[in-house]
């Protein structure tokens, strides 16, 4: 069953205050759907939604919001489409009460124009009572608390049966028991087909709130992706670059409030996470890095590091190095392999110099290159034996079908049941091709030998079909209108063709645009993987073919894909190479020589 878009914002590009808040940002939301939009501060997340509010008009992209486009929303477009917004700061009109303002813009008349204020009044009373909110309805909202008032404004969401409702960072402003209000609240609605686009900084909230999270990071579009296919690390990794912003607090409680943050960030992460000050003085350490080290003193906080009983593993000065981000690994005396990742250009409010320190344990993963090509290929396998499944339900359902005329027919063939037993026959052809392709490439062949580009890229095609249309791609496959011949094994080209086609499907939203076509110039031939995704960021174009390096949020991503890739194009004496820009897309080249049998 496919789900109705009701918003869909392609290429939104804009400007605030003389920065580009938003580059190129796509962004679709679903009936029922509660979508948490999610990033560090100025990430871009209220000029996103400000913009469906009509609060702000976007420099370029379009807004289509069900059958109706447009250019910029306005408040009474919103309010039009069924579009109510809870800003991150409160927005009542402080000499209102709070049926004056439930009701601005909208208020209940006779048809001769006069004000139904009894009416008014009672339907909210009667939704303050739904809600098992008690409220002074008849005092100015000034008097309210804060808290109140934003409670308010969510009601005023309500009171007009909007159908999209926007939540910008709501549970800052209340309490515990407020936030069960709002979360039953969400839950009612969106079992009626409404929508929330939900907008927090706490991970654990939009985690348990959001059916699908859209991570922002300085104005791009980082990932799109199902709440249940999140690893959580990863999420706070590329939501936040490891900066936690908190203004108007001293330095004290600044300091408290980030150590709750990195604890409920970093809990149950598999690796060890270690954040110093003053370069070198302990702030926090998860206890997955008690685990690594299980030698470390309890009384670890505010020693230094090299007062703690580590291993002879850390450089004190490595925050100086040229280049201080690299990964490098260490050898423990008892034969474990563990790789130190540090980010040494981290701003953490209320910490001076600080710096972050990952821990992975890789023992089992280092010495093990040729399994983990494997290994990536039966995980690409793994991943397309649903499809598989799917592809030959459909043929199969048309062949059920046939034969039940078949014998309702008794036998007697005549010219259209000859038509019929003919497409049956195509039909039988295609699963056998389907199987066939998923099995040869399973199979772990050494072997060289000739063969046609263009009926791999058929195969390769015919394998992500499933995903193309469970996404509703715009897929375009323009092949040289010859054979084109290359020399050696077929089965590890598809798969560099296969991770580069799947990264770009997890890069577009829905009814998204992928080409790939091929191209000849003398004695090499190129195939081009173009899509219309997210793009990569200019800060980590240099890591992509880094192993275990992803900026992908899903738990069964290895992070292997494009450095196995680049390994085999080499093998073939080609060059993988790749131009992206944020918001925008991203085009891969793979430049090969033609087969030569001379």
């Amino acid at each position: 069953m496919s789900r109705r878009i009701l918003i869909s914002m392609e290429k939104i590009f804009f400007n605030y205050k003389q920065r580009l808040a938003l580059r190129g940002v796509d962004f679709k939301l679903y009936g029922g759907e509660v979508h948490g939009l999610i990033g560090e501060h100025r990430a871009g997340k209220s000029s996103l939604v400000n913009l469906l509010a009509g609060a702000a008009v976007p420099e370029s992209g379009r807004i289509r919001i069900g059958e109706n486009i447009y250019n910029g929303m306005t408040p009474k477009s919103a309010m039009k489409e069924g579009i109510s917004i809870v800003f991150q700061n409160n927005n009542v009109i402080p000499d209102y009460n709070a049926v004056e303002y439930l009701f601005s813009g909208q208020p209940i008349k006779t048809w001769w124009g006069k004000l139904q204020h009894k009416e008014m009044h009672d339907k909210a009373v009667t939704l303050f009572n739904e809600l098992q909110y008690p409220i002074d309805l008849t005092v100015p909202l000034y008097k309210l608390t804060v808290a109140q008032q934003h409670m308010v404004e969510f009601a005023r969401t309500l009171i007009f049966d909007s159908q999209i409702i926007i939540l910008d960072e709501i549970a800052q402003k209340l309490t515990p028991g407020e936030m069960k209000i709002i979360y039953a609240t969400m839950k009612r609605l969106k079992e009626k087909g409404v929508s929330f686009i939900y907008i927090s900084h706490d991970l654990d909230e939009i985690l348990r709130v959001s059916d699908e999270i859209t991570i922002l990071n300085n104005g791009i579009r980082i990932g799109t992706e199902k709440t249940s296919t999140l690893d959580k690390y990863k999420l706070f990794e590329l939501s936040y670059s490891y900066s936690v912003e908190q203004e108007n607090r001293d330095e004290e409680k600044e300091k408290i409030f980030l150590r709750n943050v990195l604890e409920s960030a970093t809990l149950r992460i598999t690796e060890g996470f270690l954040v110093l000050e003053d370069k070198e003085k302990i702030f926090y350490l998860n206890p997955t890095l008690n685990e690594i080290f299980p030698e470390i003193l309890s009384s670890w906080q505010g020693k230094k590091i090299s007062e703690v009983p580590f291993p002879l593993i850390l450089d004190n000065n490595a925050s100086n190095n040229d280049t201080p981000d690299e990964d490098r690994q260490i050898f423990l005396d008892d034969g474990r392999i563990i790789r130190i990742s540090e980010k040494s250009d981290t701003y953490l409010p209320g910490l001076k110099e600080s710096r972050i320190i990952l821990f992975q344990d890789i023992t089992l993963q280092s010495g093990l290159n040729n399994y983990m090509e494997e290994s990536e290929k039966y995980a690409s396998l793994a991943e397309l034996a649903v499809g598989v499944a799917h592809e030959i339900n459909n043929p199969l359902f048309i062949i059920k079908n046939h034969l039940k005329l078949i014998q309702m027919k008794g036998g007697n063939v005549d010219g259209t049941l000859s038509g019929k037993l003919s497409k049956m026959e195509k039909e039988l052809d295609r699963i056998g091709g389907i199987v066939s392709n998923l099995l040869s490439f399973s199979k772990v062949q050494k072997h060289q030998e000739p063969f046609d580009l263009n009926l791999l890229l058929q195969d390769v095609t015919d394998l992500i079909h499933h995903k193309l249309v469970g996404k509703k791609i715009n897929f375009s496959l323009k092949l040289l209108n010859h054979q084109t011949f290359l020399y050696g094994n077929p089965n590890r080209l598809k798969q560099v063709f296969l991770n580069i086609l799947i990264n770009s499907l997890e890069a577009v939203l829905m009814e998204g645009n992928i080409t790939v076509e091929v191209m000849g110039k003398g004695k090499r031939v190129m195939v081009y993987i173009c899509d219309n995704g997210c793009g990569i960021d200019d800060s980590v174009k240099k890591k992509i073919y880094n192993p275990f390096f992803s900026t992908k949020i899903t738990r069964n991503n290895t992070g292997l894909g494009l450095a196995i890739s680049q390994n085999i194009v080499q093998e073939f004496e080609g060059d993988l190479s790749f131009e992206s820009q944020p918001g925008m897309g991203t085009s891969f080249c793979i430049n090969l020589p033609l087969y030569d049998p001379d």
